[in-house]
């Protein structure tokens, strides 16, 4: 895996594709057709104001490509219906070794509240510029994106 740097603000969600499929961030970006920076709720603050980029685009590019993307949840977690009145949402349950044993041996795009990183297999290749241990990671890893080439 090569270590690409995200080219344009807020671009860490396909720069870290980018890197798994080993494919120039700048060719993801023409793919996707835009640059995630067009203003599509004006009354919110920088950056949530800007559409970005969905991971379905991205999951789509990998298709495109021969890769398939499966989702792993960190804590898995149900919630009601959206019209369900004063009901919680359910952790169903956390499990640290479950999390590892899904990104060990493999692939993917390791996912926080707020970044986007691509997982060699055993390093982070941040699309900040920097290659670190798992270990090393300073956010919470809520989502997993493994990314396998299709038979």
């Amino acid at each position: 895996m090569k270590l690409q740097k995200s080219p344009i603000p807020n671009s860490c969600v396909p720069t870290a594709f980018a890197m798994v499929l080993n494919i120039p961030i700048e060719q993801i970006i023409k793919e996707l057709g835009h640059k995630g920076d067009k203003i599509i709720w004006p009354n919110l603050p920088e950056p949530s104001n800007r559409c970005g980029f969905h991971i379905q685009e991205l999951v789509d590019i990998c298709i495109e490509h021969g890769y398939l993307v499966t989702h792993i949840e960190a804590i898995p977690t149900s919630v009601p219906y959206k019209g369900t009145k004063d009901a919680d949402e359910y952790i169903v349950y956390f499990n640290e070794a479950r999390l590892l044993k899904h990104i060990t041996n493999s692939k993917g795009v390791i996912f926080g509240p707020t970044h986007a990183v691509a997982w060699s297999g055993d390093k982070i290749y941040d699309p900040k510029s920097k290659i670190y241990n798992l270990s090393e990671c300073d956010f919470e890893i809520t989502d997993y994106y493994r990314i396998d080439k299709m038979i």
